[in-house]
């Protein structure tokens, strides 16, 4: 019985110790206030989602823009994302509306788990704290 019940033991620690770091992975501080996040922040704006690429290593979302507290108020933006959230990605869905904390890396704006990004009706608190915002300019 002792013996079966090394096995078990031994099994569960094995498959404990592969979770574990998966799921530490994903993990996030708490992201700070919406004031404090739109400073560190290269670009913040509410809009909606019109298209979800998938590419080999990112997913591209292309994001007709409502209005804008930082950044370049463009009427569109596209903004990469990981795959999923082992690598951060934010699980963006075509025809929703968000509230997008960006960050300017070499290929353009890019976001994850780990910002405030959130969906608008989660963007409560982030809205009343960013205030009035504007609108994009009308592209020529």
């Amino acid at each position: 019985m002792s013996r079966m019940f090394a096995a078990v033991a031994l099994v569960l620690v094995a498959c404990l110790s592969f979770a574990v770091p998966a799921a530490l992975a994903s993990k996030c501080a708490p992201p700070p206030p919406p004031a404090e996040a739109m400073g560190k922040c290269d670009a913040v704006f509410l809009g909606k989602v019109t298209a979800v690429e998938r590419g080999d290593r990112s997913i591209r979302v292309t994001i007709a823009v409502e209005k804008s507290w930082k950044g370049d108020a463009k009427a569109e933006l596209v903004v990469s994302t990981g795959m999923d959230g082992g690598d951060c990605g934010y699980g963006f869905q075509q025809g929703k509306s968000y509230v997008v904390y960006a960050y300017a890396r070499d290929k353009g704006l890019s976001t994850g788990t780990c910002s405030r990004t959130c969906h608008v009706d989660e963007a409560g608190e982030d809205l009343k704290a960013l205030g009035e915002g504007k609108k994009p300019a009308a592209e020529k």
